[in-house]
């Protein structure tokens, strides 16, 4: 009788961490999707969204190496975020983890 009572007890103490671990990361899941009335942007990544896509030091910027006579010197030709506004247009939806973010490439709706 006593066994029984203790195996019960083992099972009740092992599914209910594994129930709190699957509902913590069934939520951060949910929340890291896109919204549904969400602006177009680049595909995410379960749990990490587009962190991936957008550089660490100073995301607005993209360097290309341009080697010019006796100088070798990085030029800026584009910014990411106008690299998102040629595929996904003026307003660009990006999720950074749980965090929606929507960049606006335009004055136009900038100003409005």
């Amino acid at each position: 009788m006593e066994l029984a009572g203790t195996m019960s007890l083992s099972i009740v103490g092992l599914c209910l961490p594994i129930a709190l671990v699957m509902a913590v990361f069934s939520r951060y899941f949910l929340a890291s999707c896109r919204p549904r009335n969400f602006p177009p942007g680049p595909p995410t990544i379960p749990f990490i969204g587009n962190i991936s896509q957008v550089p660490r030091v100073k995301a607005f910027l993209k360097y290309a190496s341009v080697i010019l006579p006796r100088l070798s010197v990085l030029a800026i030709t584009t910014t990411r975020f106008h690299e998102f506004r040629a595929d996904y247009g003026s307003i660009v939806g990006l999720k950074l983890g749980s965090q929606s973010v929507v960049v606006l490439n335009s004055y136009k709706h900038v100003r409005a």
